[in-house]
């Protein structure tokens, strides 16, 4: 778990600028589904539909009251790549791609985080990451070349962060602040 996080997070640190390839997202080869759990009541879904050269990877680690995390991944579409990472309890995760090219990842270390990615385009790259408690994070791209990363502090707690795009745009939040914050 530690190594997929040191990934994930240079995803998004050198993530402004999203300068990754599909090796960055994926631990395996393109191609590839991968799944891997410890602890208990964890729940993992890959939903491909005419998906091609693509790869969905899902790592979770239920920690504390026994209630575990839930990850979806569903893609249609080529050369796509999702990656979900989860820590702790009663998180839950969903990537959704449909188009060609996309990228998208989502770690959440803590308790009942929520963060969730929709592309619907061609060459959009998103990232979430959180840490804490009931922290919502939401990506929705739409359009072709949208670039977009939330990253919600520690400290933050019960807060909601959203982005939407239409093409062609970036948009990064660091929320350590305590706001709701949405941009369109």
């Amino acid at each position: 778990m530690k190594r997929i996080k040191s990934k994930l997070i240079a995803l998004c640190i050198s993530g402004a600028a999203f300068n990754t390839y599909s090796s960055d997202l994926a631990l395996n080869e393109l191609m590839n589904l991968s799944e891997f759990q410890l602890g208990v009541d964890n729940s993992a879904v890959i939903d491909l539909e005419e998906a091609s050269h693509s790869s969905a990877v899902v790592q979770q680690k239920s920690i504390g009251d026994k209630v575990g995390n839930a990850a979806k991944i569903k893609q249609r579409g080529n050369y796509n790549d999702a990656f979900i990472a989860q820590q702790g309890s009663r998180n839950i995760a969903y990537i959704n791609q449909r188009g060609d090219y996309n990228e998208a990842a989502v770690s959440q270390d803590g308790y009942e985080n929520m963060g969730v990615i929709y592309q619907l385009g061609n060459n959009n790259k998103a990232g979430i990451v959180q840490k804490g408690r009931r922290n919502k994070g939401k990506i929705s791209q739409y359009g072709d070349d949208n670039k977009a990363l939330i990253v919600q502090k520690s400290n933050v707690r019960s807060f909601r962060s959203d982005i939407q795009q239409t093409g062609g745009q970036t948009h990064v939040i660091i929320n350590g602040m305590n706001k709701n914050i949405t941009v369109r």
